[in-house]
């Protein structure tokens, strides 16, 4: 299969013609799969991000520069004023009553949910699974994972014991990652949800972004298959669009 001349035009621009350095070895099926792949890439997102970085670094090797920068950000980061910060050693325990009857109330009416970002893998932990499966050493041998889903189904719980129901739910967004998606779903299941509602679990998957060489180079994990890694924690207002997130929040 020839390659659409639109698609060579696009990665010529872009400085990726090496993508297709491989076509001719490629079958059907896995020109198929390099095609999905470079149609989904927004260049010129890529491209704006490599500069942006590569501008970066390149400032940081004078100490003149680092100095200004580290200045700059001295100027901006200020503390938290003391009018919206408080702590639980400074509040009288009626004033903490009130914020517990006040939690409880809105879990009970439906306005409360939980959001994790489990879209990374354990890799600086030397495991390859998603790091809410990792054992942290406690005693109980409990996971991220299942620590989270256990006080999910607590709060439910008081929550319908204060306000005499049986209706109290806190969905429960975990977004994962094309590294992350499966495991996470094959291990929640296999664990009965820690005793949630599955209905009340939404996993939905953040973006990924092509893995750069120093020199702006996309890389390839195969010779059909590009080298992605997931778009950090920033990435989750994307993929709150996208998977028409906000929609089901509401």
């Amino acid at each position: 299969m020839e390659v659409n001349l639109t698609i060579k035009e696009r990665l010529t621009k872009a400085n990726q013609a090496h993508l297709l350095a491989y076509w001719s070895e490629l079958n059907n099926e896995q020109q198929q799969i390099l095609l999905h792949d470079i149609n989904e890439i927004d260049f010129d997102r890529v491209t704006k991000a490599y500069n942006s970085i590569k501008k970066e670094l390149l400032s940081d090797t004078t100490n003149s520069n680092k100095e200004i920068k580290e200045e700059c950000i001295d100027d901006i980061m200020e503390p938290v004023p003391d009018t919206v910060t408080g702590s639980i050693n400074e509040t009288s325990k009626e004033q903490l009553e009130r914020y517990r009857q006040r939690g409880l109330k809105a879990i009970a009416e439906g306005s409360v949910c939980v959001l994790l970002l489990a879209g990374g893998q354990g890799t600086r932990l030397g495991v390859d699974y998603p790091k809410g499966m990792y054992d942290v050493g406690l005693p109980s041998k409990k996971t991220l994972y299942q620590i989270q889903g256990e006080r999910i189904r607590r709060l439910e719980q008081l929550a319908n014991e204060e306000f005499q129901t049986t209706t109290s739910i806190i969905p429960w967004f975990i977004m994962t990652s094309e590294h992350t998606q499966e495991q996470t779903e094959k291990y929640l299941h296999t664990n009965n949800y820690f005793g949630l509602n599955p209905n009340n679990i939404i996993l939905f998957e953040q973006h990924l972004l092509p893995a750069l060489d120093f020199q702006g180079k996309i890389l390839l994990d195969d010779k059909y298959k590009l080298t992605k890694a997931a778009d950090g924690n920033g990435g989750l207002y994307r993929a709150l669009t996208t998977n028409k997130i906000l929609n089901e929040m509401e």
